[in-house]
């Protein structure tokens, strides 16, 4: 399986599409679609020079290919294609790391349709800055929306939250 359009749209919905670095809530230099470090493996800089729309869509397509196969390995359960797209686009902005050791993790290999995994979806709503852990509005979004597609296969950015 791999990750459909809709990942895509999900991610880009909450990453936006900047095609100049910047630094994102938690300070991190950043550029097209969330992309902190490019496939070569340097880090985003203030410095870099502006990319192109296609250039920003191909860094996300090579991260999340990647995340794929760490996320094939890690699910032992079969999926909907929705639920897969979810899945991908919490590890884009989580990471693997994360994910390998949730309870996120752990519900959907015990039972993929369990409704704890919404909440399991919204513990990952806080971001650490100066090493305390505070919650994001904008995270709280997200993971809401991710859980709204893996539970209903609908796309929903969750404005109504702002």
């Amino acid at each position: 399986m791999k990750a459909s359009a809709n990942c895509i749209k999900l991610i880009e919905g909450f990453e936006g599409l900047v095609l100049k670095s910047y630094q994102d809530e938690k300070g991190i230099w950043t550029i097209g679609l969330g992309t902190t470090v490019y496939p070569n493996g340097k880090k985003v800089t203030k410095n870099d020079p502006a990319i192109s729309k296609e250039m920003a869509y191909d860094l996300a397509l090579i991260h999340v290919g990647k995340d794929e196969i760490v996320a094939k390995k890690l699910i032992k359960c079969d999926l909907e294609q929705h639920q897969f797209d979810a899945i991908m686009a919490f590890i884009y902005n989580a990471g693997t790391t994360q994910f390998r050791t949730s309870t996120l993790l752990k519900l959907i290999n015990i039972n993929p349709k369990d409704p704890k995994i919404w909440g399991a979806f919204l513990f990952f709503d806080k971001i650490k800055i100066k090493g305390e852990f505070k919650k994001s509005k904008g995270l709280f979004r997200r993971r809401n929306a991710e859980a709204h597609l893996y539970f209903k296969n609908e796309i929903n950015f969750y404005t109504e939250l702002l």
